[in-house]
């Protein structure tokens, strides 16, 4: 008995002296249970890659007790104590087998383990690849084994950590949705701990404000851009009763503001003024306008103001200017610069009237309207704002209007000769007025003096009208021009004054020797012979000498008469 006590004791001090000498070189931490999972060189301490097995007493099959008690044993066995003396004959001892000291007692697995340390390396591996929702799913599964440690607590505070920093990308980058995703989950897990659930719960609120804070903000762009800049300021104005400031929507209110400062400026420049003013009123009115536009935007109503009062002087003077009101025009024009020291406008209405009075100057010499002339090109000269070139040449056209009186009064005066038969004095006025001047009008009228002297000419000619006549052909070879001409009104001339003075030598009337008598047969130049020639030689003779009173019938007797037979004695 004392023997198989020993072999016992020998066996177990060899399993215990084993399982301490293998502990004892494997390598790794164990966990609570005081065992793991072999994943390195297993092979090189008897175990299968995978396989769970206990170190230094761990919980599996009393595994620690025994090795406490075995140790107790163990120490006994090597105490050499002096055997008790058996009084009882014992039966022969049986030889101890030996022990099979090459054999290795097979480890005990702990499946369990062995899956929730599969679970946290695909924890571990999701984790890595920022799938941290789906690693605490893992994570989640060693729970429910049962099997969980501290490192599994860490890895999902870590992952619960990680999402966290995902919301607040998230949210940082306006991905509303995605953040409260996050932060979401992060309040409904109950393994997230105070502090991060904290912490998510204030994210998720600013998340949410920020969220419609951006949805009011995109609002208002969409108005900005359809320049509805106002209506954009009353939607971001519902910003402002959620926080008190906000950097991205006060951006905006000043840009808005801005913009409708801009739309004031294109208004003024338009000349709508209502619409401009209403725009400054409004930036004026507007509490969160900074000081700088509000300014501006005084100043520019204040200009607005101005332009509107000019604007209107301006319209009334151009509906004097389409009456032709011009001088008028000017005087309400003129109220501008009252207003301010100049305008471009009414700069340019100024020029347009005195430029309109001059052509009324203009127009009225023409119709030779001179008085009414000179009273347009006096107010030309004295207003202080006509522009020289316009004095200049109203300058001209006084000097033009009294060369055109001066031509007027002597062509005015060469109708009234004319109508009087005063040909000489009608010539005379006619040629002062083309030495002033050398205007179609009066040669017009030069002209017409002419034909009515030829024809007067003419006329008193076949009347043999000599007092009339002689001076009227004297007049024509005077003012005749043609070689020709002159030529013919020299013969005729001529032949007047022989009439003249056979007339008055004989002391015969016109009629005496008109018509068909044989004198007018005989001055006929057609009918002129060598005898003519000589009977005219005669009669200038016998009117020369006064002799020979014969000689008078030869004026009153009739051609047809001549050859009568009581007159044959005549030829």
């Amino acid at each position: 008995m004392k023997k198989q006590f020993q072999l016992i004791t020998g066996i177990l001090c060899c399993l215990l002296l084993l399982v301490t000498s293998t502990a004892n070189a494997h390598p790794g931490r164990t966990d609570s249970n005081g065992g793991h999972t072999c994943w390195t060189n297993c092979e090189k301490w008897g175990y299968e890659y995978g396989e769970y097995h206990y170190h230094n007493g761990g919980s599996s099959g009393g595994s620690k007790s025994n090795s406490n008690n075995n140790e107790g044993n163990s120490s006994s066995s090597n105490s050499t104590p002096k055997p008790k003396e058996n009084t009882q004959k014992s039966a022969p001892a049986k030889e101890p087998s030996q022990p099979k000291t090459k054999s290795k007692p097979k480890p005990q697995i702990d499946k369990k383990q062995v899956e929730a340390d599969q679970h946290y390396q695909n924890a571990l591996d999701l984790y890595n690849s920022a799938n941290y929702k789906d690693a605490i799913n893992e994570l989640e599964k060693i729970y429910v084994l049962k099997k969980s440690n501290n490192k599994t607590d860490e890895l999902v505070k870590q992952s619960v950590e990680a999402i966290y920093k995902l919301a607040e990308t998230a949210q940082s980058k306006e991905n509303y949705t995605s953040a409260k995703d996050h932060l979401t989950y992060i309040q409904d897990y109950s393994r997230a701990t105070d502090g991060i659930k904290e912490k998510a719960n204030k994210l998720l609120k600013q998340t949410k404000l920020d969220e419609k804070v951006s949805k009011v903000t995109s609002s208002a762009l969409n108005l900005m851009e359809k320049e509805d800049y106002e209506e954009a300021i009353n939607e971001l104005e519902k910003v402002y009763e959620w926080k008190e400031t906000d950097v991205k929507t006060d951006e905006l209110i000043q840009e808005s503001v801005e913009s409708i400062y801009s739309l004031a400026k294109t208004a003024r420049n338009k000349e709508d003024y209502q619409s401009t003013k209403e725009h400054l009123i409004y930036i004026q009115d507007y509490e969160r306008a900074s000081d700088d536009i509000k300014e501006k935007a005084t100043k520019l109503l204040k200009k607005t103001k101005l332009d509107e009062k000019v604007s209107k002087i301006i319209s009334g003077a151009e509906k004097l200017i389409k009456k032709e009101d011009y001088e008028d025009a000017i005087i309400e024009l003129e109220k501008v610069y009252e207003l301010k020291e100049t305008e471009a406008k009414a700069d340019e209405l100024v020029q347009k009237s005195v430029e309109a009075i001059y052509s009324l100057a203009n127009t009225a010499r023409n119709k030779e309207d001179y008085q009414l002339a000179r009273d347009h090109l006096t107010y030309i000269l004295e207003y202080e704002r006509t522009s020289d070139d316009v004095k200049e040449k109203a300058i001209k056209l006084q000097k033009q209007i009294k060369i055109n009186e001066e031509v007027s009064k002597l062509i005015s005066n060469a109708k009234d000769s004319l109508n009087k038969e005063d040909f000489e004095s009608a010539i005379k006025h006619i040629q002062n007025a083309l030495e002033i001047s050398d205007g179609k009008e009066i040669e017009s009228i030069y002209k017409e003096i002419i034909e009515t002297l030829i024809d007067y000419a003419k006329k008193t000619y076949e009347n043999k009208q000599y007092a009339k006549a002689i001076p009227t052909f004297e007049l024509l070879i005077e003012n005749t021009a043609s070689k020709k001409l002159k030529e013919q009104y020299q013969s005729k001339l001529q032949r007047l004054q022989e009439e003249q003075l056979i007339q008055e030598s004989f002391g015969l009337d016109t009629d005496s020797f008109e018509k068909d008598s044989f004198f007018q047969h005989l001055m006929q130049e057609e009918n002129e012979t060598p005898y003519n020639k000589n009977v005219e030689k005669t009669l200038k003779s016998a009117i020369a000498d006064k002799t020979d009173e014969n000689f008078k019938f030869i004026f009153s007797i009739q051609l047809d008469e001549l050859f009568k037979g009581d007159q044959n004695d005549a030829s």
